[in-house]
């Protein structure tokens, strides 16, 4: 038997809002050569091919996950990866980890397509540290 309390501040799914874009919702890299970003996951595709996952304009109440075309350079001392398109993301930070933050990442990539990709975000993390 439920809490009338509990059901009344309970976050449905429904209530949260979550778009999902690939590249071809993006605008062209020349009108956006590099982005910032600071809520990512990386993920392999099955072909071996790495797509930079992204949540951006974060609101109260909604989202947008961004899939980014094959990643094609990594330039490790500025933290930054070039896709095959051309773009530039300049990652502010470690991967994202929190939970909610992450399936809908997560979620997004298999709803756009890598269903089948793993998330080696952590991995490529480490190797852009400097070694101690």
């Amino acid at each position: 038997m439920s809490n009338d309390n509990s059901a009344s501040t309970a976050l449905k799914l429904e209530d949260i809002g979550i778009a999902f874009q690939n590249e071809r919702d993006a605008p062209p890299p020349e009108h956006e050569p590099s982005l910032n970003v600071d809520s990512w996951r990386l993920i392999k595709a099955p072909s071996g091919e790495l797509h930079l996952g992204t949540l951006r304009d974060r609101q109260a109440d909604r989202a947008v996950v961004r899939l980014t075309s094959a990643l094609a350079w990594f330039d490790m001392s500025e933290r930054a990866v070039t896709t095959a398109s051309g773009r530039r993301y300049v990652l502010l930070g470690p991967p994202e980890h929190r939970p909610l933050e992450c399936m809908a990442i997560r979620n997004g990539a298999a709803q756009l397509g890598l269903s089948g990709g793993i998330d080696i975000s952590d991995q490529f993390w480490a190797q852009m540290q400097p070694a101690e």
